[in-house]
């Protein structure tokens, strides 16, 4: 099979000139790689982290390394922590306060590289303030930015989760992350109902273990097949843009095997 850069060709990215994206956990290495394409191809960014370092370095990235008149207008940047609703609509209404409108949003905030984030254990072990700290890092923090996203973007709109293979099938000692991976499945169907009067389209990304500095190998996964960031960010690209018109409700699995 050709890796996604193939089949995902920069003609799908030609058509984000002028879009104002949300962008909410683009310090972590999926969510920077897709920081970096939609601002390579002239959208109009609002993005967001916990990480101040992180969205510092892609504000000198930025300056540093493309040409553009309104730098400062291009791109704003927010500390947020997306499991306070308070914070996440703050950052949506002072982005529509900014741009004027939302045309596109990418939720890439949950935990996807979980390993060491919270302690592992079987169900029958598993303690109630790990679950409550997993369901509000994973599950509740979407719900806050899908929230405060579908209040105010545009019609005809498009929102990109990206959740993990965990939507797809389970594993042992990770039940509640699993419940959280699940439930943005259901939780995304519920709100394309909702969101298709106003022709707003809801898609998420499902990686396996992306090869990313907060997660270890896999052995059940082939490394040479291992996606990498950017290749995960030009598949949510795609389901951001207009080539992707016809896709909504669904979740599309990346990680390498040519089938399951």
């Amino acid at each position: 099979m050709g890796s996604l850069s193939r089949v995902v060709s920069d003609s799908t990215l030609s058509c984000f000139d002028g879009k104002v994206i949300l962008v909410a956990g683009a310090a972590c290495p999926i969510g920077l790689a897709t920081t970096k394409l939609l601002l390579k191809h002239c959208a109009k960014l609002s993005i967001c982290d916990s990480d101040q370092k992180g969205l510092d370095e892609i504000q000198s990235w930025f300056y540093d390394t493309l040409p553009c008149p309104d730098r400062d207008y291009h791109m704003m940047k927010t500390v947020v922590d997306v499991s306070k609703a308070d914070e996440v609509g703050a950052w949506v209404r002072n982005t529509v306060l900014t741009y004027g409108r939302i045309d596109g949003a990418a939720n890439v905030a949950g935990r996807i590289g979980r390993v060491g984030l919270w302690p592992t254990a079987p169900l029958s072990d598993l303690r109630d303030e790990t679950w409550d700290l997993v369901i509000a890092k994973n599950l509740t923090a979407t719900m806050y930015c899908l929230r405060a996203e579908l209040a105010d973007i545009q019609p005809g709109g498009n929102i990109v989760c990206v959740s993990a293979l965990l939507d797809q099938k389970g594993t042992g000692m990770e039940a509640a992350y699993s419940v959280c991976k699940y439930g943005l499945v259901g939780m995304i169907r519920s709100a394309v109902a909702e969101a298709s009067k106003k022709s707003i389209r809801i898609n998420s990304v499902a990686p396996g273990l992306a090869r990313v500095e907060n997660v270890v190998n896999s052995k059940s996964m082939p490394v040479e097949g291992t996606p990498q960031p950017e290749e995960i960010a030009k598949l949510v690209m795609f389901l951001l843009s207009e080539n992707a018109s016809c896709v909504t409700g669904t979740s599309f699995g990346v990680d390498g095997e040519p089938f399951r």
